[in-house]
């Protein structure tokens, strides 16, 4: 099992975004880890700088492309997990890591994460969805 690294405050423009992708990167391309970066902030930052134009395009203009929300609705809406093998990964060349994208859509289910606990269950599920 891997090591799972949490960037979190709840204070907005305090470098969680800049940290959460320089991390990552160092890990990824130093020290020559598998990393995995899930964006679960409805603002896609994270999403947003580490994708090139065209991939960050795909992702929220094309229909239907794969984002977290996909993830945390059946689990907000009915307790259940989707399949490893439907989650998406992008790559990004720029950094050298994984992310799965975030999505606007999880504004809506912010209260839901701190109430279950579920959320990081899926997390570690989505990570070694990777292995």
């Amino acid at each position: 099992m891997g090591v799972v690294y949490v960037v979190t405050s709840g204070k907005g423009g305090v470098g969680k975004t800049t940290v959460l992708c320089n991390l990552a990167g160092y890990l990824c391309q130093k020290m020559k880890k598998k990393v995995l970066v899930i964006d679960a902030d409805p603002q896609c930052n994270t999403t947003t700088y580490v994708l090139d134009e065209d991939s960050f395009f795909q992702v929220y203009y094309e229909p239907r492309q794969f984002t977290l929300n996909d993830i945390v609705l059946p689990l907000k809406t009915r307790g259940a997990y989707i399949e490893k093998e439907k989650i998406k990964f992008l790559h990004s060349d720029g950094f050298g890591f994984d992310v799965i994208a975030g999505s606007p859509k999880l504004a809506t289910s912010e209260d839901f994460y701190p109430a279950t606990g579920r959320i990081s269950r899926q997390a570690r599920f989505a990570a070694s969805a990777r292995t």
